[in-house]
Order: structure tokens, then C-alpha cells, then sequence
């Protein structure tokens, strides 16, 4: 919970400060305010309340306390809360000293106003139902959406003033990479800059819908989502089987490019396997919930096994969907939010029923066998075979098994309630129900179809809104709602949030219509805007929280080195299939599997897929793909750095060393160098070099030809690199050409989202 405090106590000075000329909003400043410093004793949990006090229900905070009232409407001075946060005496002072939970100065200032302006009630901003706000109105020409109108309305109200539109060039690059991962392809470009400045807005339609229609837009969705489906194919843990769970990405991927319904999204990874007379992709479907670890270690309890990865299910299903930190309720009622311990093993009891066998790898029942291509089949068993542990069976011809759900028949599985989540000690029964404090579960069955319905019912106040400022982080770097992992009551206030309520009303208006909201996002001119700061901006707002200017931040390590293989002509753009394995160190496997597997390299065609299809081995992630998630539990938030750490990668790793090799290559086949220096800087960065820029290049690639003459060997060893072969008679010049396209492949345009 560190990290919720450490995110809350940036939520509480943007509450005070960028919103200082606003009401105090309860729900928005005051409740956090109250259950960061207040909830751990006068909270939802019973086992640690004290002095019969709770902060956490009107009744508890307009009642009375030894004659006293906790608030007082109006005044101040006449409410013991505001008494109390403001006191010197250590031992009348709440939150006590001993706590170092003390609030700031604006904070207390915060609950005063608040209380000095009538201290409105009101329930947590997210658990309300969603109300689709009127769109502002005015007389701004440059709106071309909705977005914008809600947008350039916050801005007036804090007196900036929204950014103009980016250059061509740059927008090409941005919206590509935005919306399928890699740069535009050469005809889509070169078609969209040509025709742009006549067309104009029906150029950049027409681009954004070919982007729409490309298969790499899936291939770009799913990336995302195989982090907080915790996707990999292995198990875990130290033995870290492999399995063979790619038919399971393959089926995001499809479901993304036939624009799926996200409603029917959710219902089919929840409980594809319930709908009536299902079919083969929808049990598939429900490998979502079987991509947890799995410990199948000798001496292991196959009862403490099952009960972990239905948590697990639990857990992830909690914040993938609703935005919950519901495994806070595991062991006790939450300490913020009101999800009683209660709650969560009701919660639990969804997913308590699997016909499972606690066994790992190939043999981890239920499972689906599927009919595979015989190249397929060959593939996974090559790796598996690939262990000290070949002790692993395959059902006969070209079939494999993928981890799906499927319930117990008879009679369900009882889930109790564990003291303190102790697998093995149970306590009171309970049955399937989602947490009481958010309505509408009374019409559905009690199973994991009723849960996915309730998920997508529209009194559900969470699963829309969670889902727009999902995909809105995808294209600005940051979601309305910054805490993407947590909307209950600690999360942080959203920046729009009549905007954020308006997508999602929209958003399920529409059908769940993922491309659709996409599309608008795109279309939108907030979107569209430069993302050169101005000293206004820069001064007011310089995180850009209201987007008075384009989103500016570092692509992530997979696009990174996806677009190297694109610029280069590397890329192999095959769809589906299992999972390869490229260019990293020869024992990167050797100690975090106490040297019991070893990692062979794929070879061919099969080194330059998308970093979508790269194995993912839970003990160690892809090494030259930096921030990457190990894939152990669901994770929501986009992890992002930026150091010079990453230069390590980034120059030296085979990958983009041999993709600089490929494109200087390729650029000198049929370009004078100088006239090469320029079609690279093109390919790369979709548009024409400065003066300077171009000198500057020159100059590099002059002192580098002039280092690989000297030194030949030096050439041979780089233009060596990687399995592309090099053609050429002129070592020295393409060695040196080779270092242009990998400082090209460097430059802060190429690697960082403006």
C-alpha cells in the first residue's frame, strides 16, 4: 500500500493547487484527504477502529463524539475533526505524531473550506453511477470533437490556452505508432504527406482509418493487455515450465482487428465457457483467467496451490475490469475503500469452482486440445524439450493443450471465508456476489457469466470509465484518472471529469465500440496539438495535466525495437503462431533456472517478429526490452523511465545494431552517401533534415569512416553482427553508414512520443 500513499500524496497537492480556485469537492479532495490520514483507525475495518469513531459514513461524520459533533456545518471551529487535525498538543493531535501520517498545511486549509462552506456529503466520485454530462458549448473554431469541447473548457477556466496542430510529419509518426506500434508504412506515408496539404482533414481521416484497419492495430492492443492478463508461457516459479498458451494471445489479437464489443471482450475471457453453446474461441477466450503462476515444485499442497491461483483470479479480475485493489480485502476488511473481507471471498467464490488439478505446465487441467499446424507442434515441443525437466507428454498428431476454464459439475464448490486469507483456515460460508457497496447483481446467476454481466450492466459504475482512461493512456501517457490500477477512494482526482463520465457514457452508448473511441480520441484537436512547450504552459501546467499541449513521453522498449525492425526492412510481419525466441545473451536463462534451462536463439525470419510474439519467461522478461513487466500479476500501469541506462540497449544490443547495419545498407544501394544520409533521416524520422542537423551527420560519418580504415578489423566485427548477411565492397563506408542509422535509431525524435 506504499505506493498508494506515495500516489495519494501527489493527488492531495494537485487538489490544492491546480484546483485551488474551485468548491472543495468531497469526493474528489476531502475523502481521500480523510482515508489516507483517518480510515487506518476510524474506518471500514472493524479490527482496528478505535474510539468507536468512524470518518468513513455520514453518520459516523455529522454525529456526535462524547457530546461533541465531529463536523459542524459551516464552522470550523466548531467541529472536533477540524479541532483535532490543527491541534499542537501531541496529545490531542490527530492523526498522532507517532503515526507520521500528519497532514499538510493546504490540507487542513482544504477541510476547512470545506467544512466552512456547508461540508457536503457525498460518495466516492467513481462509485456513482454514470450520468452523460451536457457538452459545453462556445465559440472556439478550433473543437472538432466533443473531447476538445471539454478540454478547451478546462483550459479557459485556468486561463491557458490549447497548443496549435503539430507538423505533418510529426503527426504521421505519432498516430502510426499510437494506433499499430510501428511507423507508417512508405506508401501510406508518402500518400498522407502529399495529398495533406490539399485535403487536409480528409487526408488525416483516411489515414487514421487505414491505421484503424491494419492488422498491427490489434498486435498493438494486445501488447497492452498481455500485461494485465499476466500473459507468459511459463509457469513460474523456480522450475518455470513452459507451456503452450499463444492460441490464447492469438485470440486478443483477433479480437481487437474484428473491433470485438469490449462488453463481449469481458464476457468471453470471463466466462466464454458459460455463454450458451459456446464455441471454440470463446473457451479460448477464457485462458485470461488461467494465464496466472503455477507452482508445481515438489512438496508443494495441491489445496494451497488451487487456492492462491483463484485468488489470483480474483485479484486480477478486480483491477483489469473494475480498477479495484481488491486483494487489500483479503486478509482483512479494506482500510480504505468499502470492500469487506467479506466481500472479497464472495467475490472469490466466482472463480472457486474450476474443475482444476493443480498441476503445472502441459498437464495443468481443465485444458482445450487444439489442432495446430504440424510446424506449430514441432515448435513447442522443440522447446520443451529444451530443459532438464523433459519429462513433459503431448497428446497425439498435431494437437496441444491450452489452459482454459471449465466448473466442476454437480454441485459447486462451498468458499469460506480464511482467517487472515490463510489457505487452510476456513471459517463461515459464503456464495458468489459481487461487493455489497456497489449495486445491480441481483438479476444474474451466481456464477462467472453473472459476474461478466454484471461488469458490463449499465449501473455498473466502474468497468466504462475504467476502460476509456484505459485506452486514453495508450495516446496521451497518462490516463484522466492517473491511477490507473486503483479507482477507489485513494486514487487520484481525474483531470476532466466530466470528460472522463462523458467517454464512458458514450463508450457504452456506442456498443463498447473500441475503434470508435479510438478514432475519436485521434480525430480529436487535442490530440492533434504540438507538443512544443511555450513558457505559459511550461509555468501553469508543466506536467500538462490539462492538456493545453500534445503529450510528450518515451515510447516503450517494444516499439522501441519494433520500429527498428520496420525502418530497416527486418521486420517480419507474420500474424499468430507460437512464441519466438530472438537476439539475447546465451545464458540469460542459466541462473534464475539454477541452470536447469538454456535459452536457444531462433533462427531465420523468425529473429525479426514484433516483440509481441517474443517467448516471456516469468523468472526472467526479455532482457533488451527495458521496463518490462516479469508478467507474475496483473499489472495496469504503464512503467516508463527514461535514463541513460537505456542507450545500453539501445546502441549496443544485436537487434538495433544489425537494423542500422540493414537500413545503411539498403540506403547506399541506391544513394550517393551524402544523398543516403538524407533518404535514412527520411525513413526514420518521416521527414527532411535540417542544415544543421545534416552537418552534424556528416561530420559523424566522416570521422567514423576515417576510424574504420584505420581499423578494418573493427569494420568486419560490426558489419558481422547479427544474421543478415552484409553486402558490400566497401567495409569501411557501410561500418561507418551503419553508425549514421544507429544514431538516427538514437535521436530523442525517434525514441520518445511528440
Amino acid at each position: 500500500m506504499m505506493d498508494t500513499f506515495r500516489t495519494f500524496v501527489a493527488a492531495a497537492l494537485a487538489s490544492s493547487s491546480l484546483f485551488a480556485d474551485e468548491p472543495v469537492d468531497f469526493s474528489y479532495q476531502i475523502l481521500p484527504l480523510l482515508s489516507d490520514a483517518c480510515f487506518h483507525c476510524h474506518g471500514p475495518d472493524e479490527n482496528t477502529r478505535e474510539a468507536d469513531l468512524r470518518l468513513d459514513t455520514e453518520e459516523g461524520l455529522y454525529g456526535l463524539l462524547k457530546g461533541d459533533a465531529v463536523v459542524k456545518k459551516g464552522d470550523p471551529a466548531g467541529s472536533l475533526l477540524y479541532q483535532r487535525i490543527t491541534a499542537t498538543d501531541p496529545d490531542d493531535q490527530m492523526p498522532p505524531p507517532k503515526n507520521h501520517r500528519q497532514l499538510k498545511g493546504e490540507e487542513k486549509e482544504l477541510i476547512r473550506r470545506w467544512i466552512a462552506e456547508g461540508a457536503e456529503w457525498g460518495r466516492h466520485w467513481s462509485f456513482e453511477p454514470i450520468k452523460k454530462p451536457a457538452v459545453p458549448g462556445g465559440e472556439d473554431h478550433s473543437v472538432r470533437n466533443e473531447i476538445d469541447a471539454f478540454v478547451r473548457a478546462r483550459l479557459r477556466g485556468k486561463g491557458l490556452t490549447p497548443s496549435p496542430e503539430a507538423e505533418p510529419e510529426t503527426l504521421l509518426r505519432r498516430v502510426a505508432l499510437d494506433l499499430t506500434g510501428l511507423p507508417p508504412a512508405p506508401d501510406l506515408a508518402e500518400a498522407f504527406l502529399r495529398d495533406y496539404p490539399q485535403q487536409g482533414e480528409k487526408a488525416y481521416e483516411g489515414l487514421v482509418d487505414a491505421l484503424l484497419a491494419s492488422p498491427s492495430f490489434g498486435e498493438r492492443m494486445a501488447m497492452y493487455w498481455m500485461k494485465v492478463a499476466r500473459f507468459s508461457e511459463s509457469d513460474g516459479y523456480q522450475l518455470d515450465q513452459v507451456r503452450s498458451q499463444y492460441p490464447w494471445r492469438d485470440w486478443v489479437i483477433q479480437a481487437f482487428n474484428r473491433n470485438l464489443p469490449y462488453d463481449q471482450f469481458i464476457l468471453e475471457q470471463t466466462a466464454g465457457d458459460l455463454l450458451p453453446n459456446p464455441t471454440q474461441d470463446q473457451i479460448i477466450a477464457t485462458g485470461f483467467n488461467r494465464n496466472h503462476m503455477i507452482n508445481g515444485e515438489g512438496g508443494v499442497d495441491p489445496e494451497e496451490t488451487r487456492i492462491e491461483v483463484v485468488a489470483d483470479r480474483t485479484e486480477t479480475t478486480s483491477t483489469a475490469f473494475l480498477g479495484l485493489t481488491m486483494a487489500c480485502a483479503r486478509c482483512h476488511d479494506h482500510k480504505f475503500d468499502p470492500i469487506t473481507q467479506e466481500d472479497y471471498f464472495r467475490f472469490f467464490a466466482y472463480f472457486n469452482n474450476v474443475d482444476e488439478n493443480g498441476k503445472s505446465g502441459h498437464q495443468a487441467k481443465p485444458f482445450l486440445e487444439l489442432e495446430v499446424p504440424a510446424a506449430h507442434r514441432q515448435q513447442v515441443e522443440a522447446y520443451q524439450a529444451n530443459t532438464k525437466h523433459h519429462h513433459i507428454s503431448f497428446p497425439e498428431g498435431n494437437r496441444i493443450r491450452v489452459a482454459v476454464m471449465k466448473d466442476r459439475e454437480g454441485e459447486p464448490r462451498p468458499t469460506h471465508i480464511l482467517d487472515r486469507g490463510t489457505w487452510d483456515q476456513p471459517t463461515r460460508e459464503v456464495t458468489p456476489a459481487p461487493p455489497a457497496f456497489l449495486a445491480g447483481a441481483q438479476d444474474y446467476p451466481a456464477n462467472r457469466l453473472g459476474l461478466a454481466q454484471w461488469m458490463v450492466d449499465d449501473e455498473n459504475p466502474l468497468t466504462a470509465r475504467v476502460t476509456v482512461n484505459r485506452f486514453w493512456e495508450l495516446f496521451f501517457g497518462r490516463g484522466i484518472v492517473k491511477t490507473q490500477e486503483d479507482f477507489g477512494i485513494q486514487s487520484e482526482r481525474p483531470s476532466h471529469p466530466l470528460l472522463l463520465d462523458w467517454l464512458a457514457a458514450d463508450f457504452r452508448e456506442q456498443g463498447w465500440d473500441v475503434k470508435r473511441l479510438c478514432r475519436q480520441i485521434v480525430l480529436s484537436a487535442t490530440y492533434r496539438q504540438t507538443s512544443v512547450r511555450d513558457e505559459e504552459s511550461q509555468r501553469s501546467d508543466p506536467d500538462n495535466v490539462f492538456l493545453a499541449r500534445g503529450a510528450r513521453f518515451r515510447y516503450p522498449s517494444w516499439m522501441l525495437r519494433d520500429q527498428a525492425l520496420a525502418v530497416s526492412g527486418l521486420l517480419n510481419e507474420e500474424l499468430f503462431g507460437p512464441s519466438v525466441r530472438p537476439y539475447q545473451p546465451k545464458n540469460i536463462w542459466f541462473t534464475p533456472t539454477a541452470g536447469k534451462i538454456r535459452y536457444e536463439q531462433a533462427k531465420g525470419e523468425q529473429l525479426y517478429r514484433k516483440s509481441l510474439y517474443t517467448f516471456w519467461r516469468r523468472t526472467i522478461a526479455p532482457a533488451n526490452l527495458f521496463d518490462a513487466s516479469p508478467r507474475r500479476i496483473c499489472e495496469v500501469n504503464v512503467r516508463r523511465t527514461n535514463t541513460p541506462l537505456h542507450a545500453l540497449v539501445t546502441l549496443n544490443d544485436v537487434t538495433y545494431v544489425e537494423a542500422a547495419r540493414v537500413l545503411a545498407q539498403e540506403v547506399l544501394r541506391s544513394h550517393a552517401p551524402q544523398e543516403a544520409m538524407v533518404a535514412a533521416f527520411r525513413r526514420v524520422l518521416l521527414r527532411e533534415p535540417q542544415e544543421a542537423e545534416l552537418g552534424e551527420l556528416q561530420s559523424f560519418f566522416e570521422e567514423a569512416r576515417q576510424y574504420y580504415q584505420a581499423n578494418p578489423g573493427e569494420a568486419q566485427a560490426l558489419l558481422s553482427v547479427g544474421e543478415a548477411q552484409s553486402e558490400t565492397e566497401q567495409p569501411a563506408l557501410l561500418a561507418a553508414f551503419s553508425n549514421v542509422a544507429l544514431l538516427l535509431l538514437n535521436t530523442d525524435e525517434t525514441l520518445t512520443h511528440q
